[in-house]
């Protein structure tokens, strides 16, 4: 009986641990961690619920693979929600969103998790895809939906622009889902 092995690229991404004599059937085929070099993972945040949900799967992928996660929020300049706002309504919600990413960093990624956040203007899924560019992330995760006043049929506007502009995988966190994420990792509820 041979062993399984899958192979990519001519190269091993997952096989048969070394233990294996051939005789059980209940044998595991595991993944190497070299195989997967995730050190940075983009997670673009509009405060939703749904965005918030998948920097819970950033922070849960970032502890298994030792990443970084950056949060990273797009404001678009021209207008706050459904009119234009003033130069200075504009820099009130800029102050009010760092505000927001830096309680966000503070309090629902794990201190075992090195994060930061940036705040950047412009049309977001672009600015996203640019971003993950410029930053070398390795994985964008991102919520299917967030506060937009119009929404796709299957997905956002905003991630259909980042699933097919950007330059590393991307991971889309649905609204509603089967989870394999138990619970939001908190600093409060972490033991040190």
């Amino acid at each position: 009986m041979n062993p399984p092995l899958m192979t990519t690229a001519g190269s091993p991404a997952m096989g048969v641990p070394a233990a294996w004599d051939g005789t059980r059937d209940d044998y595991a085929i595991t993944a190497s961690r070299d195989v997967c070099r995730l050190k940075s993972i983009l997670v673009p945040v509009d405060f939703s619920p749904c965005s918030l949900k998948a920097l819970t799967y950033a922070v849960a992928l970032a502890k298994e693979f030792d990443a970084s996660v950056v949060l990273l929020h797009v404001a678009e300049p021209w207008h706050a929600g459904e009119r234009f706002a003033s130069v200075g309504q504009r820099g009130q919600l800029r102050q009010d969103a760092a505000q927001r990413l830096a309680q966000l960093v503070s309090g629902e990624v794990s201190p075992r998790v090195e994060a930061r956040w940036f705040l950047r203007e412009g049309v977001p899924g672009q600015v996203i895809s640019d971003f993950a560019r410029k930053i070398c992330a390795d994985l964008i995760v991102i919520a299917t939906h967030g506060y937009t006043g119009l929404r796709s049929v299957l997905l956002g506007s905003t991630t259909q622009r980042v699933v097919q502009h950007a330059p590393c995988p991307v991971l889309v966190v649905r609204e509603r889902q089967h989870e394999f994420i138990t619970a939001a990792p908190t600093r409060k509820a972490e033991s040190p």
